[in-house]
């Protein structure tokens, strides 16, 4: 009876170990075919990618030309007068009759939320002198409500390229010429344009694809007519052309509320501005 007994737990004992060995190797084939499958599903999203890579802010293609993208700053047109119009008119079409080589502009048009900016503004809110706080807590309201509605913000960039040449550094220099040159006539036309670089161009591409994506930035980062907010101030920065202009700072200085002591048509103004941004 004892030996039976025995040989039963012995038996039992294999069979669970031999169990637990087909269990474990299952999960191995399971880990491998899902390794196997991610990276398909990587190659295959490359595949769909009309370029071999982003590099220094340069697009690569395929057939080895390269491509680079300026970000432009919008411009109120509709709110300018007659005189200014004419003299962006001019500006532009005689940026069009200079280029001897296809530009392709993009505006892409993405969702804002401003609730970390709204969150931030109340902590900072909270340490501000009592005389600012009815005006804070004002300028919260207002936000607020315009949250409620969508805010959308739209980027405007130009993309251009320089086909294949055997010499990379002469077709490096010669992207660099026709950055400059568009870039000088978007000055002109009094616009701020700069060449982007690879982290800002593979968000290009980001928002392409998540087009529906909300932004959740702070106003002045996400509005990006100059950065501008209630309670930003930035140092003028001398603006250069072509790929080697550094971009500007993404932080500009922030006041904090202590700048902003101006009520009345100051206030209205500034509303009036956030809503044009």
């Amino acid at each position: 009876m004892f030996i039976g007994v025995a040989v039963f737990l012995l038996i039992s004992k294999r069979m669970k170990k031999k169990l637990v060995e087909q269990a474990e190797r299952e999960e191995v084939q399971e880990e491998e075919r899902d390794e196997e499958k991610r990276k398909g599903s990587e190659n295959d999203i490359q595949e769909l990618m009309p370029f071999k890579k982003i590099e220094n802010g340069l697009i690569w293609r395929e057939d080895g030309s390269i491509q680079a993208v300026i970000g432009v700053d919008s411009l109120h047109y509709h709110l300018l007068s007659e005189n200014e119009k004419r003299t962006i008119d001019g500006a532009l079409a005689s940026l069009l009759s200079s280029l001897s080589f296809p530009v392709q502009p993009l505006s892409i048009t993405r969702p804002v939320d401003l609730g970390d900016y709204v969150d931030a503004l109340k902590n900072v809110l909270d340490e501000a002198p009592e005389s600012m706080k009815e005006y804070g807590q004002d300028h919260i309201l207002f936000l607020e409500e315009k949250t409620r509605q969508e805010v959308l913000i739209k980027y405007d960039y130009f993309v251009f390229g320089v086909e294949h040449m055997e010499d990379e550094q002469k077709m490096k220099a010669e992207l660099d010429r026709r950055a400059g040159l568009i870039i000088s006539g978007l000055r002109r036309a009094g616009m701020y344009a700069r060449v982007l670089d690879t982290p800002e161009v593979s968000a290009v591409f980001y928002d392409i694809f998540h087009g529906n994506r909300a932004i959740r930035q702070r106003i002045h980062d996400a509005f990006r007519e100059d950065y501008f907010s209630l309670y930003v101030s930035r140092k003028e920065i001398p603006r250069q052309e072509g790929l080697n202009a550094p971009p500007p700072p993404s932080e500009s200085t922030h006041n904090e509320l202590m700048d902003t002591q101006q009520t009345g048509n100051r206030h209205e103004e500034r509303k009036r501005l956030v809503m044009l941004g």
